[in-house]
């Protein structure tokens, strides 16, 4: 392996959370392993740990090549709906996950890896380093109030993210001497929020247009311009609702925050906060940040752009030391 500074002994990667940002760290393994330094222990919070399951499997081609070949309607197939704890099951999306990990046992990974999860009762980080990996993954990726949690061992668990974002204290208990960590939301805050469904129709078209325009795939002249991405949809969808149960209620010019980016921004200020605190008194010796400011908490149709994001951010990391 390469040496690169302080990179040295038992390399840990820490994979953090980050929702549909999450494609990112599939772009920083790349990165790494172009610039010869290879991830011997792997931990993952949320998206993270997603992510991180595939690479300790060695499934990450198998995993890039489906996330690249995603559109919205597929994403939007994967969301079964439940009013039970979360909008979402993710049952669906986990058959199609189970498919592509031969592996059913975290211990029993290639590579060591662990992940985060949250008590919800308790507000505790759990572990997770034994048992069921995919029951693992599900629990660390149940973003409150979208996916449902999961019970495990009598208790319920949500996303890892509300604990720990950034999972380097796990990565140095499973043995890591040396932590490259990865912060997909630390470029969120202060942002502009996108515009809203409430807005006029041609503001949200227009939208669509941007969001099409920065994704490398071309799509399909079947799919309606105004439903781009996942996240478009499901505020048209809130907008709709909202007419039906109080059409004569008058439009609102204000174009304030859909309950999309409210739930949305909410998350991002308090895995900053949470993220911010535990590095202060834990940092990895290597920090890689990439600049995912504009990409929303469902836009897993554009994995092609986060991906392509994660590489530049490693080695951005590298030239400047972290």
């Amino acid at each position: 392996m390469a040496e690169h500074g302080n990179l040295g002994g038992r390399i840990g990667l820490a994979l953090g959370s980050g929702a549909a940002r999450g494609w990112a760290h599939v772009g920083v393994i790349r990165g790494l392993l172009a610039a010869g330094i290879v991830p011997e222990v792997v931990v993952g919070s949320s998206s993270g740990a997603l992510v991180g399951a595939m690479y300790a499997a060695g499934r990450l081609d198998v995993f890039e090549a489906w996330g690249r070949a995603l559109d919205w309607r597929q994403v939007f197939g994967y969301f079964d709906l439940t009013f039970r704890g979360g909008v979402i099951k993710a049952r669906r999306l986990l058959d199609e996950l189970a498919a592509n990990l031969p592996v059913q046992d975290v211990e029993a990974l290639p590579r060591p890896f662990a992940c985060v999860a949250t008590d919800l009762a308790s507000g505790r980080e759990v572990w997770l380093r034994r048992g069921p990996l995919l029951d693992a993954i599900r629990a660390s990726f149940a973003v409150p109030g979208l996916i449902a949690p999961v019970r495990i061992e009598g208790r319920w668990l949500i996303d890892g993210g509300v604990a720990n974002p950034v999972p380097v204290s796990l990565c140095r208990a499973m043995g890591a001497d040396t932590v490259i960590a990865v912060d997909l939301n630390t470029t969120l805050l202060g942002r502009r929020l996108r515009g809203t469904p409430s807005a006029a129709p041609e503001a949200a078209e227009a939208e669509a247009e941007r969001d099409a325009d920065a994704s490398e795939e071309t799509p399909s002249s079947e799919e309606p311009v105004a439903t781009g991405t996942l996240r478009t949809a499901l505020d048209a969808l809130v907008a709709d609702l909202r007419r039906r149960v109080n059409p004569s209620a008058p439009a609102d010019r204000e174009a304030k925050p859909s309950i999309y980016e409210v739930l949305a921004q909410s998350l991002n200020i308090m895995q900053v906060r949470i993220t911010r605190s535990r590095m202060a008194g834990d940092p990895p010796e290597l920090l890689v940040t990439p600049r995912l400011a504009d990409f929303g908490l469902l836009d897993f149709d554009r994995a092609r752009e986060a991906i392509a994001e994660g590489e530049r951010a490693v080695a951005r990391a590298l030239d400047s030391g972290g």
